[in-house]
């Protein structure tokens, strides 16, 4: 995992936090908007929680709090009105995290797309899958967070009578494979020239949906590779699909 170079924490609101005008509810509203009952009590409490557990927003110069620093905050109690929530389950209860792709032989040159072309990153690291369950079990406490289970996605041939094994050819398509099939991803070369060539995220999320187990109540796809949606798109970093309990991230 990589290390915070910070040498102290911080756990107040930035100094633009003033500029801006954001005002932080006080304990009492915090509390009431945290509850699932309607509290009559408008006596200012204090919370046992230290100020480490809940810290306040940065509010750094250009967040959404900056921006707009009285948007109306949402309570725990309307959270949980909302109908696009999607409800845990006995019978769905579990998240999963599918761990990058590995890559076959065969399109062995596809390692190369994962490479910025522009910058140096020799210096930042592939993030470790098994952190990505750490910090998803941490923020999402209570649920189940588990790796998907053997045998990993693949990436292989799409089309084999096409021999592309230089990294200047970009294939229209590379096959994802799972246990049972074999998905063709749309490929295409980067329009921001930052990374050779980039994978498209629709066809990432039909394999995403076609692999999800029956207990799941969410599933994130890692992958290493940039991505794109739509033909107008440089690139995105990710898309969750709520329908089907998706998620697609760019590591």
């Amino acid at each position: 995992m990589v290390e915070c170079e910070h040498v102290q924490l911080s756990f107040i609101s930035s100094v633009n936090a003033n500029i801006a005008g954001y005002c932080r509810p006080n304990s009492q509203k915090r509390n009431s908007a945290a509850s699932l009952t309607v509290s009559r009590n408008k006596k200012d409490v204090q919370s046992d929680a230290e100020a480490s557990t809940f810290p306040p927003p940065l509010v750094l110069p250009g967040d959404d709090l900056s921006v707009d620093p009285r948007y109306p905050p949402q309570s725990l109690r309307s959270w949980l009105r909302l109908p696009e929530r999607n409800d845990v389950t006995p019978s769905k209860n579990v998240i999963y995290v599918a761990a990058t792709p590995d890559i076959d032989s065969e399109v062995s040159f596809v390692k190369t797309w994962m490479q910025p072309q522009k910058l140096d990153s020799s210096k930042i690291p592939t993030p470790n899958v098994n952190d990505v369950v750490d910090y998803l079990s941490a923020f999402y406490h209570g649920l189940q967070v588990r790796l998907l289970p053997p045998p990993n996605l693949t990436f292989g041939a799409w089309d084999t009578n096409v021999k592309s094994k230089s990294k200047a050819n970009i294939p229209r398509y590379i096959g994802m494979n799972t246990q049972t099939e074999s998905t063709g991803i749309r490929t295409r070369r980067s329009k921001d020239g930052v990374f050779p060539a980039q994978l498209n995220l629709d066809d990432l999320l039909d394999v995403a949906i076609s692999i999800l187990p029956n207990d799941a109540y969410a599933l994130l796809l890692l992958v290493n590779h940039d991505l794109y949606e739509d033909e107008d798109d440089e690139f995105v970093c990710g898309r969750a699909c709520r329908a089907n309990l998706q998620a697609q991230e760019e590591e």
